[in-house]
């Protein structure tokens, strides 16, 4: 299976064999953006310096893959950037076989800038070395870096004929992949041209399919409509008939609570009533038993004097037999002398 994937990967493509590699990376950021055909790796040195206030705070290397997308979606992005204005996925940075890079915003809230001008949402937008991108409301500029090549020194043979031969090989191999490249996209333009024709047939197809089960739907509707008008008439009917029970059973469940409380207030008038009598007859019962005293101390009292009287009497009486008994002793004495 390996060297079968060699024999169909063409050789420019083999040198960037990280774009085939990582199809965890391609399959988990697939829904969020489409990688275009053209994308490989670049330069290897290739970054964005982090810029805030001037300074630089960070760096991020962007050379590993043929794209890198940024935002605030941790899972899915391959730079977090937690700014609040920052989207989701926010943009994205492709890298062209050629050796261009482009940037694209991908229809963020906020938007992307690059040196100052707003980029149309997923629009690819080239941008070259020393480019300032700017995300959001974010102060962060991030600066697009691309590495210099060496010089050789002088004197010496730039390249070799080997060197040469190899090279116009390669661009020879890459010329002619390029021509079958392009056959190919004449071919698959075709085949989508035709995918397209029919496609439109089916499409036309499925219009007048739907605008006839548009038309069954709206006769549906139009039953159900009726069969709706039908039972909320009959809800309507019910809902008036049990709100005329209700008032009804309102009015005697308040007939009933004033009969009961009229007859609560009659029960309490009498207890209030048979109160004032009990209390009447209490009150009476004790004058009654003040009388019944106070006749019993004028009955005392009376009794009281008369035994006094009685007794003074005697008293008396005692005192005048005791005189006429001394009168007599007196005179029988007298009369002995």
């Amino acid at each position: 299976i390996f060297f079968r994937f060699i024999h169909y990967v063409p050789i420019v493509d083999w040198l960037d064999m990280a774009q085939f590699v990582n199809a965890r990376k391609l399959k988990h950021q697939a829904q969020y953006f489409k990688v275009p055909e053209w994308a490989a790796n670049p330069t290897p040195g290739v970054r964005l310096n982090v810029l805030k206030e001037g300074q630089l705070v960070d760096k991020h290397e962007v050379d590993e893959y043929p794209y890198f997308l940024f935002g605030r979606l941790e899972s899915v992005v391959d730079y977090h950037l937690s700014h609040p204005t920052v989207s989701r996925v926010h943009f994205a940075l492709v890298h062209h076989r050629s050796g261009s890079s482009f940037v694209v915003d991908l229809d963020s809230g906020h938007g992307t800038a690059v040196n100052g001008a707003q980029l149309a949402p997923n629009t690819l937008t080239k941008i070259k070395p020393g480019d300032r991108i700017q995300v959001g409301n974010s102060s962060r500029v991030y600066v697009f870096h691309v590495p210099q090549p060496k010089q050789q020194a002088v004197g010496q043979p730039m390249i070799s004929e080997l060197a040469q031969q190899k090279l116009r090989e390669q661009q020879e191999r890459e010329e002619r992949e390029e021509r079958e490249r392009e056959a190919r996209e004449r071919e698959e333009e075709e085949k989508k041209r035709q995918q397209e024709e029919r496609e439109r047939e089916e499409k036309e197809q499925e219009k007048l399919e739907e605008e006839r089960m548009e038309q069954v739907e709206l006769e549906r509707l139009e039953r159900l409509a009726k069969e709706r008008e039908h039972h909320a008439r009959m809800e309507e009917e019910e809902r008036k008939q049990k709100e005329a029970e209700r008032i009804r059973q309102e009015e005697e469940e308040q007939r009933q609570r004033e009969e009961e409380e009229q007859r609560r207030r009659e029960e309490e008038e009498e207890q209030r009533r048979k109160e004032e009598e009990e209390q009447q007859r209490r009150e009476e019962e004790r004058q009654r038993r003040e009388e019944e005293e106070r006749q019993r101390e004028e009955e005392e009292q009376r009794r009281k004097e008369e035994e006094e009287e009685e007794r003074r009497r005697k008293e008396e009486e005692r005192r005048e037999e005791e005189r006429k008994r001394e009168e007599e002793e007196e005179e029988e004495e007298e009369r002995k002398r």
